[in-house]
């Protein structure tokens, strides 16, 4: 198993991957970005269309914020509206705890006091926001039977069928306006201290994702146009919180109160808004919706970036702006291409900018082919699946809610039986051409730290499916052909799947039609029913149905989701099955409060376990989500868990315009001893061998491979560039019993550059008492020159105490082999500077990768590579008459070849990574 992460390593140490993430803050022409979309939202309603509507979500997220600001593949949290917490639980808010998103070890876990800043936080009408707004938004979230999963810790009844009728929430209102205790330097700060502000959150039970989920997903939600009849924008709603002023003021007002009318949640969910009604507080304002047509947001020009939106001037955060800014874009407008193949050929004619929607295997080929056109790749960690209606028999519970989870559920084996009836690697090998990857658990497999590797695969097989339901009793009585069952005897079971047009499923036959198809061999009376999405979502939210088939789109990394889906007291809200079982719902509940990640894991694999015995749902495959882009107008994309569609590139993407290519150099040693400690070296460069300062690096130890960065003691660090364009970070290697491989991502970015770069590099990590040769590579003049150039490359080799060996023996060689290295062998000595030449007449720029062997008895030998890259420049004459390009603009690289490359690695990739760039850039 080993081997192959290292064959997936040596792949990814071999190309030269470039991303796209967010850039500059400066003045950008006012430009639109087009995204081609498959339906029209039909609400502009929050609360019902983040719910009931996949196509409202897309285009309403850019309009509202959070309090915290999420980069889920790395797990990094940044402050935005909530700045950190009371780490040390002194009660006070000291310079070392902004952005301290956890309680300290020995500290109470269930007891988190957090610090707002409203200072320059404004609604889209000009409203000022408060600490009200923050207490209204949690009771919203606790009313809906979708979002109120991630609040419940906070109920005094966490299970509870639904938000009790006292409607508390233990969130207290601690003070605003600091003294200098309670915020240190306070009276000092820029602005207004009575918009700093403390809340107590007392949950019923620690809540290991409490930041990420509770407040990093709280969508924020402007009281003032919500409460009362919103300044008329609609019918009396009444009041979800006592207004400030009242002795309970923020806490939640119960349904029996009569001093107050209390908040009616449905009618809220009921409201039509208008365009003018759509009101959030993020980085784009809704403007128009123009039904069958298009529709638009603009850019937030008041948007919070830590700075005073009227006076940028003006500094309220220094350490948030720099990682967030302002949209560069004026607007994107979505537009409707109601089938795959419309949106593909409008993406390649230049109609749109972005296709938001995974792109089926047969049309990649053509977009590689269109030089204007990146096509992304990326894991996705949904899946679409077979869902059971365990509410009726013989699908579930004899009886439900059930008394007893495992006698009343009669329905056992008919969900096992259809578990063999999913032929699952024809689904992959034909339904999705490859790009995707067989799926037997509620986590997928590219989630690998929660993934329970150790369960049965359950392989395809009629004729077991079969004895399954023989053994049950469930056979054909009255000889007609179809087996009776009970409840339902003979009728025809349907499994409702969206249209053939609807792109969960684009391609024919359809998962549930193969189902039904195997179903219908073993004499059970199934037909794979299709209708449309819409139609479909209205009957699952009504339990209307016996099967059907879906995806599960909003799965983060977290399998925090499990309770929210399948716990019995979710079964009024997201839990479509109504699957109930006693055990498992312990032991999600129990995964919630576990702070130890180690056990949190185990418990997290024990409930796959627990849920694959039942099969309530029925796990297809997870895709290889393709995903593309125009590269000719906009770029600083930025790709998390197979979509381009999320924050980072909301506020990245860009407008091409003249900015630099990035080169990166990283100097580091290859071998290391078990816990030591080695410093790595970052320069940044562009195309012309200059310097960057200012340019944003992050280092991402890989998941799972170890260790830490001392400056941060996590797995990631991130820093920005001196004068001399370079960046040091040191890494402390895990404690180790045997021969361990680190990988370590290096991405850079610059406000002037027209995209991020990011490089990976290879550390071996050897147990005491082993002695090994380590490696150390430096290209002091940069990686990048000319063809005809010559580029000097330094290089040394040591032991595992550090000392240097100038006899051990070296070998370079160099891929493609149309370059040289000279010398190409000999004793480290010799070998301390070598010379890269790239061939004179090259006509395109190239990549190339020089790789080092060193070896001397009896140590382990070492290895390592560096990648160069030689730009081509055409030499551009001026014409007789007329303009021509400035020398800028003549720098032509391999986009052709990038693009092609791509095709050939997009599935390698996603073994090892999640997505292409590490973080959020500036």
């Amino acid at each position: 198993m080993r081997a192959a992460t290292v064959l997936a390593v040596s792949f990814f140490l071999s190309a030269t991957l470039i991303a796209t993430a967010p850039g500059s803050t400066g003045e950008e022409p006012v430009s639109v970005v087009s995204i081609g979309i498959q339906d029209q939202m039909r609400t502009r309603n929050l609360l019902r269309g983040s719910v009931s509507d996949p196509w409202a979500l897309p285009i309403l997220a850019p309009v509202y914020a959070h309090p915290i600001l999420t980069s889920e593949p790395i797990g990094v949290l940044l402050p935005h509206v909530l700045k950190g917490t009371d780490h040390d639980g002194d009660g006070s808010f000291e310079a070392d705890e902004y952005a301290a998103f956890q309680k300290a070890s020995g500290t109470n876990g269930s007891d988190v006091t957090a610090y707002f800043d409203f200072n320059g936080l404004r609604w889209h009408d000009g409203t000022q926001m408060t600490a009200t707004d923050v207490l209204f938004s949690l009771q919203l979230a606790s009313m809906s039977p979708v979002w109120n999963v991630h609040v419940r810790p906070l109920w005094d009844d966490p299970s509870a069928a639904s938000f009790p009728s006292d409607r508390h929430v233990n969130i207290d209102l601690s003070w605003c306006n600091p003294t200098d205790v309670q915020w240190s330097s306070a009276s000092g700060l820029a602005g207004m201290n009575t918009l700093r502000c403390a809340l107590r959150f007392r949950l019923h039970v620690p809540y290991a994702p409490f930041f990420e989920r509770t407040l990093g997903h709280l969508w924020l939600l402007p009281r003032h146009v919500w409460e009362d009849t919103g300044n008329g924008r609609h019918v009396d709603f009444g009041l979800a919180v006592y207004p400030p002023g009242h002795p309970r003021a923020g806490q939640g007002i119960p349904t029996y109160e009569t001093a107050y009318m209390p908040f009616n949640y449905a009618a809220a969910e009921a409201w039509e808004p208008s365009d003018f009604d759509v009101i959030g507080s993020g980085p784009f304002r809704f403007t128009t919706l123009i039904s069958g047509a298009l529709a638009r947001i603009d850019r937030n020009d008041a948007y919070y970036w830590g700075r005073d939106p009227s006076n940028p001037a003006f500094v309220y955060d220094p350490r948030m702006n720099t990682s967030v800014h302002p949209p560069h874009v004026g607007g994107i407008e979505f537009r409707i291409h109601r089938t795959t193949q419309l949106g593909v050929l409008a993406l390649q004619a230049g109609e749109i900018d972005y296709y938001l929607w995974n792109i089926p295997p047969e049309f990649v080929p053509d977009l590689l082919n269109t030089p204007e056109v990146t096509v992304w790749a990326g894991a996705e960690l949904g899946y679409p699946y077979i869902g059971f209606n365990l509410r009726r028999q013989p699908f579930g519970y004899s009886t439900f809610p059930p008394v007893d989870s495992e006698i009343d559920d009669v329905g056992r084996p008919f969900r096992t039986a259809f578990a063999r009836l999913a032929d699952k690697q024809t689904m992959v090998r034909t339904h999705l051409g490859n790009y995707g990857i067989v799926t037997d658990s509620p986590v997928s497999p590219v989630n690998r730290f929660w993934y329970n590797a150790s369960l049965p695969l359950v392989s395809y097989d009629p004729s077991q499916a079969s004895l399954i339901l023989d053994n049950a009793g469930w056979m054909d009585a009255d000889g007609d052909g179809w087996r009776e069952f009970p409840s339902i005897g003979d009728r025809q079971i349907s499994i409702l799947t969206p249209q053939s047009d609807y792109p969960i499923f684009p391609e024919q036959p359809t998962p549930a039609g193969l189902i039904a198809t195997a179903a219908r061999s073993i004499r059970v009376n199934v037909v794979a029913e299709p209708i449309a999405f819409s139609a479909l979502s209205g009957r699952i939210e009504r339990r209307d149905f016996d099967m059907f088939a879906a995806q599960r789109w909003s799965i983060g990394p977290d399998p925090d989701y499990l309770f929210d889906l399948f716990h019995c007291g979710q079964a009024a809200g997201a839990n479509d099955a109504g699957y109930c079982d006693a055990t498992f719902d312990y032991v999600v509940e129990q995964s919630r409060s576990e702070m130890n990640g180690t056990e949190r894991q185990r418990l997290i694999r024990w409930a796959q376990a627990i849920f694959m015995e039942d099969h309530p749902v029925e796990p297809l495959f997870s895709r290889t989500v393709v995903q593309a882009t125009r590269s000719d107008q906009f770029v600083n994309w930025t790709s998390e868990f197979g979509s381009l569609w999320n924050y980072w590139s909301w506020i990245g993407v860009r407008p091409v315009t003249s900015l630099r290519t990035l080169n990166l150099a990283v100097e580091f040693g290859s071998a290391m001893p078990s816990q030591g400690r080695q410093r790595i070296d970052v320069t940044v460069r562009d195309d012309r061998r200059t310097a960057l300062q200012g340019a944003e690096v992050t280092l991402t130890i890989l998941p799972q491979d170890g260790g830490r960065f001392v400056e941060t003691s996590a797995a990631n660090v991130i820093g920005r560039t001196g004068a001399t364009g370079s960046f040091s970070a040191t890494y402390e290697a895990p404690a180790v019993s045997s021969l361990r491989y680190i990988v370590i991502d290096v991405a850079a970015d610059h406000p002037d550059a027209r995209q991020p770069i990011q490089r990976g590099i290879l550390i071996t990590v050897f147990p005491d008492g082993v002695p090994f040769l380590s490696l150390h590579i430096s290209v002091p003049a940069g990686d990048l020159t000319e063809p005809g150039g010559v580029l000097p490359i330094r290089l040394q080799v040591r032991d595992e105490t550090g000392t240097t060996v100038g006899d051990a023996m070296v070998t370079a060689g160099v891929t493609p082999d149309n370059a040289t290295v000279q010398p190409p062998s000999g004793t480290a000595t010799t070998m301390a500077q070598i010379l890269f030449s790239p061939p004179t007449d090259l006509r395109a720029s190239q990549s190339y990768r020089v790789s080092f062997l060193a070896a001397k008895s009896p140590y382990h030998p070492a290895n390592t590579t560096v990648s160069l890259l030689v730009v081509y420049r055409e030499e551009v004459r001026p014409p007789d008459q007329g303009l021509f390009p400035a020398e800028g603009d003549m720098l032509l690289l391999v986009g052709g070849l990038a693009a092609a490359g791509l095709g050939s690695i997009a599935v390698a990739w996603l073994v090892i990574r999640r997505r292409r760039r590490l973080r959020p850039g500036s």
